[in-house]
């Protein structure tokens, strides 16, 4: 996500946080091939679907994992 790629990975509470389908990235059942096909199918066979979840999955990275805004949610941890 960080060098601007998209990504298909399991749905799974842990990305869910960060992850949305098909809004910056493509989840797919866990333990399903076929829907890993499925997803990764409609990737490659749709160029501007690619850059759109690119896009999008990199300004999440940008929101989310800002240096600053770690700072500051270590810091008020205390």
């Amino acid at each position: 996500m960080a060098s601007g790629g998209w990504s298909s990975p399991p749905r799974s509470a842990a990305c869910a946080t960060y992850l949305a389908d098909d809004r910056n990235a493509l989840l797919h059942r866990p333990k399903s091939p076929e829907s890993l096909t499925r997803a990764l199918r409609r990737a490659l066979d749709d160029p501007d679907l690619r850059a759109r979840l690119a896009g999008a999955a990199l300004q999440t990275v940008r929101e989310q994992f800002d240096e600053r805004r770690a700072v500051r949610s270590i810091a008020t941890r205390r």
